[in-house]
């Protein structure tokens, strides 16, 4: 935005595995929190692939995946405006279901809180794209561990989201239902965590 810009990477500064950071940097170029970024996880297992949302109240949520659990879980983070951590040191569980959640997407819901969209193995046969509706405490809002967007047959991942405020989110990603080549689709949650198109 005009006042700068907020970065989140992966750092192993801590040694042999990934954590994740975070710092905000002004129009100017110089940094705003600690040196070299403030700490968003530092968990003693492997943090990867974050991503990153900013509300209108100038909170911010990071995603990642995360395998303190010994399989890939999808955890966040929020943030205030100086950079100080807002809720369980090292971030709350958004989904910690049956085999691996990652390539998790955030979005501003509009009314203080947050949409996560990711891609989940927990059938045990193959990737399926879930999502999870957070409140500005990191509760989950739908069904424990994320409602499901698109559980057919086949792979799906690689998940993007549009989020419409205080409406729902848009999602699509690529999809292996028709065989050896991908397709794209797309799915319209609405706030309440309703899919609104085709099953």
């Amino acid at each position: 935005n005009a006042n700068g810009v907020i970065l989140a990477w992966e750092d192993f500064r801590n040694g042999t595995t990934a954590d994740i950071y975070c710092q905000r940097i002004n129009g100017s170029g110089i940094d705003q929190w600690t040196a070299n970024g403030v700490a968003v996880c530092t968990d003693g297992a492997i943090q990867y692939g974050p991503q990153i949302t900013l509300d209108l109240g100038g909170f911010l949520v990071v995603t990642w995946s995360d395998n303190r659990s010994s399989s890939y879980d999808v955890y966040g983070q929020q943030l205030n405006s100086s950079g100080a951590t807002q809720w369980t040191a090292n971030g709350l569980a958004i989904c910690n279901a049956t085999g691996a959640q990652d390539g998790a997407r955030v979005g501003i819901d509009g009314v203080g809180g947050y949409f996560v969209s990711w891609t989940d193995s927990r059938s045990g046969t193959s990737d399926d794209i879930y999502a999870q509706r957070l409140n500005s405490a990191g509760a989950g809002q739908w069904t424990a561990n994320g409602v499901s967007i698109c559980n057919a047959t086949g792979n799906q991942g690689n998940p993007a989201m549009l989020s419409v405020a205080s409406t729902g989110a848009y999602i699509t990603w690529t999809d292996f239902r028709g065989g050896a080549t991908s397709d794209i689709y797309a799915q319209f949650i609405n706030i309440a965590g309703s899919v609104q198109w085709t099953t």
